[in-house]
């Protein structure tokens, strides 16, 4: 077993030397100290179990896989009542592991794109030296060893796809240069740092091109003896993954020891769990050592650097929980970095239940390679992040948080089970590395007048841009509505990432592309984040939205609540969840205490109807939890209805016809909007994701009901069946005025997405008549 190190330049530098030995000395002493913990182990493992941890960690694993859904329906089925809780978890989790599903594959293969090979400067010469995964669109993290610096970057770059194709050679890679001034943050003690990359030669993010990886601060990822895998570049060679005869041995704090071989340049790899959710960030080996706490060769003699890595007698590998990693980064990332950080998920955004993990003594270094309890970048606007708006894809992803504050906005996504990942296109690789490129601020529009919300004081909000009124002949106007949890965006951008999901259907069903100029883009997304914060005031907490999202999504008010659920009920209802197999706690399984862990509670978690929802869709179930508490208080909250409606009635044009395409919540907004009867004409309305076939939703429209106003004279819905919040599609039958309707096939993974939805050649076909527009 050979330490996850620098290639072989690495050696050459003494201070670099200096650190390796140390850092292998604590992870020693850090093993030695976990002694009391392996003797447990070992007797539980004498004692036949084949997991030997804690019970109640036991059962947060069993319970994880059954609501990924995971768990085979026959399995649970066939648990006896009344059994013993720890045999019944280790049966789940056992059973999990033995029997992979026919994904587990494809899903290794989505998650080994995000990897990349780190090229440096070592010894004069660039080389490849380790290992670094996307957990953002930009953002890129690997080791501090690797980059102790945000300077180290300028001479560096990534290089992604640089593995064997099915022929046994070579395939075609992309590199990617850094970009410090936007994102830099490293930490000595867990050994890792995240660092943004500049877009690529096209522009595109390397997320957009490869997919990332969505980092979860949940526990219950894994247990004692679960089998790991770790996907790398060993010794800069071409990527590899370890797969076999890997398991974890002891866990710590912050780190996780386990039994996998991993050779120099594996440093910053990431160890997945068999569902490919990252656990920890790689960084080196755990070497033997004898009572004085000096490192062992593998004669059994006392190890001296001059032998080198391949003498030393190893006993582990070592990686940093990714638990650690996140609650650090929420902990420490400054205030004007944090949009940036928000790129990895709302999971940073929710304050901790208890102090972050600290490194304590060790230093975090910022991008100017200075030392400070914090770190920054150079000015979040530098780079692509002018706005602060977040490179994703243009879907309901919710926009960057301050974790200090209370109240719903902070309730954020928990990552999927397998990685998010952007489509899947190679681009020809560079002649070199591709240096940082700056993207020109994208326009802000002007801001709309001062008005009050709630309580709250005067706030100024962006609203939306208009587009070119004879773009389409003047009886046409296209308009995009957006949905929910759009705060902090650029309507701008999101104007630019709406047309490109569109053109991407349009060109390839060979018609004329639309120019995202002519487009109006309303905008209300920070007026109903402010409105609703107004009137919600719910903390949470990483525990709380892992315990129970329902839970913490749920609103504040009394009669907002009791929609939200109803919602819930139906949702899953909908879904295909039996009449009587709904469990709310009441059958004598306290959903917030102990007995969730057992038998009881692992059937019981099936039953919720938002894991129900979560299980049948595909959809995390704080994305869901969230979007149908949006839609409670919008339909709940008649000042929050009207300032929405007005905010939109701004940029909509007052003449010629809206060929007007709504997306989730907006498909809401658009129903109450083309109630008013003296509204601009329509030629046709397109709804994507809508959660319209709630008889909760509809019978609160303007509508009263399932009726689509009758001014609208064509109108066409789209859905995708892994499309948690469209659960209630398809609509003909239910709604009246429904001249179309297409299933769609989004990943599953994206299915909500909006440039998924508007890339479907049906979708894209739909618009492009609506629009009149020509074939090329």
């Amino acid at each position: 077993m050979n330490i996850g190190e620098l290639g072989q330049g690495g050696a050459a530098d003494p201070a670099l030397q200096e650190r390796r030995i140390a850092q292998m000395a604590a992870a020693a002493t850090r093993h030695r100290g976990a002694q009391g913990q392996i003797d447990d182990i070992a007797r539980r493992r004498e004692q036949g179990m084949r997991y030997p941890d804690e019970p109640e960690r036991l059962a947060r694993r069993a319970r994880r896989l059954v609501q990924a859904g995971e768990v085979p329906g026959e399995i649970l089925l066939a648990i006896p009542p009344g059994g013993d809780a720890v045999e019944t978890d280790e049966r789940i989790i056992g059973d999990s592991n033995d029997l992979q599903a026919a994904a587990f594959l494809p899903r290794g293969v989505r998650a080994s794109a995000t990897v990349g090979r780190i090229w440096l400067r070592l010894g004069g010469r660039v080389q490849p030296a380790a290992t670094g995964f996307l957990v953002a669109p930009r953002l890129l993290l690997t080791n501090h060893h690797v980059f102790p610096e945000a300077a180290g970057t300028l001479d560096a770059f990534v290089e992604f796809g640089a593995e064997a194709g099915l022929d046994d050679m070579p395939a075609p890679t992309v590199r990617f240069g850094f970009a410090p001034d936007v994102f830099f943050l490293a930490d000595e003690h867990l050994d890792y740092a995240l660092v943004a990359l500049a877009p690529g030669a096209d522009g595109r993010s390397a997320g957009e091109l490869f997919g990332w990886n969505r980092l979860d601060p949940a526990e219950g990822k894994l247990v004692i003896g679960d089998p790991v895998n770790i996907i790398g570049h060993p010794s800069g060679r071409l990527k590899e993954i370890a797969v076999r005869e890997n398991e974890l041995l002891v866990r710590l704090d912050d780190f996780l020891h386990y039994k996998t071989d991993t050779e120099p340049g594996n440093s910053g790899s990431p160890v997945f769990n068999d569902q490919w959710e990252v656990v920890a960030l790689h960084h080196r080996g755990v070497p033997r050592t004898d009572d004085q706490g000096r490192t062992l060769n593998v004669d059994g003699g006392v190890w001296t650097a001059a032998q080198g890595d391949a003498a030393v007698a190893w006993i582990a590998n070592e990686g940093a929980r990714i638990s650690a990693v996140v609650r650090h980064l929420a902990a420490n990332t400054p205030g004007e970095l944090r949009s940036v950080l928000g790129e990895l998920g709302p999971a940073v955004g929710a304050p901790p239940s208890s102090p972050p993990g600290t490194s304590g003594a060790a230093a975090v270094t910022g991008a100017a390679g200075s030392t400070a309890s914090s770190t920054a970048g150079a000015s979040a606007g530098a780079a692509g992040s002018a706005t602060g708006a977040p490179i994703g894809g243009p879907s309901d992803t919710p926009a960057p948080l301050d974790p200090t504050a209370a109240g719903p906005a902070q309730l954020d996504q928990p990552v999927p089970d397998q990685p998010v990942l952007g489509p899947a296109v190679l681009v020809p690789p560079p002649a070199g590395p591709v240096p940082p490129t700056v993207r020109p601020a994208a326009p802000v529009p002007t801001p709309r007048a001062p008005e009050t919300v709630g309580a709250a004081t005067s706030t100024t909000y962006r609203t939306g841009v208009a587009g070119r009124t004879e773009a389409f002949g003047a009886a046409r106007q296209l308009v995009f509505l957006h949905g929910r949890s759009q705060q902090g965006r650029d309507p701008e951008e999101m104007r630019r990432e709406w047309a490109a999901g569109l053109n991407n259907g349009l060109t390839r069903l060979g018609f004329a592309t639309v120019d995202p100029r002519d487009v109006f883009f309303p905008y209300y997304g920070d007026l109903l984040a402010d409105a609703l914060n107004t009137r919600e005031s719910v903390a949470t907490s990483f525990d709380a939205v892992a315990d129970d999202p329902a839970a913490a999504a749920a609103p504040a008010s009394a009669s907002a609540r009791d929609l939200y659920h109803r919602m819930l009920d139906q949702a899953a209802e909908r879904s295909g969840m039996p009449a009587g197999a709904r469990d709310d706690g009441d059958n004598g399984v306290a959903v917030g205490g102990d007995e969730r862990f057992g038998v009881g509670g692992v059937v019981h978690l099936a039953r919720r109807p938002l894991d129900w929802i979560a299980r049948h869709s595909g959809v995390d179930r704080l994305v869901v939890a969230k979007a149908f508490r949006d839609v409670a208080l919008y339909l709940d909250t008649a000042a929050v209805r009207e300032r929405v409606l007005a905010c939109v009635r701004d940029t909509v044009p007052r003449t010629g016809g809206l060929v007007l395409v709504a997306h989730s919540l907006g498909t809401v907004v658009a129903m109450d909007l083309l109630c008013d009867p003296e509204g601009p004409d329509v030629t046709g309305l397109l709804t994507l994701g809508a959660p319209l076939g709630l008889d909760t939703v509809h019978d609160r429209l303007r509508t009263r009901g399932p009726h689509c106003p009758t001014r609208v004279p064509w109108w066409f819905n789209g859905w995708a069946p892994a499309d948690g919040v469209a659960i209630g599609c398809p609509l003909r039958g239910r709604w009246s005025g429904v001249s179309t309707e297409a299933c769609v096939d989004n990943p599953r993974d994206r299915a909500h997405d909006i440039d998924e939805y508007l890339a479907r050649p049906e979708v894209a076909a739909a618009l492009a008549t609506a629009l009149g527009l020509a074939r090329k």
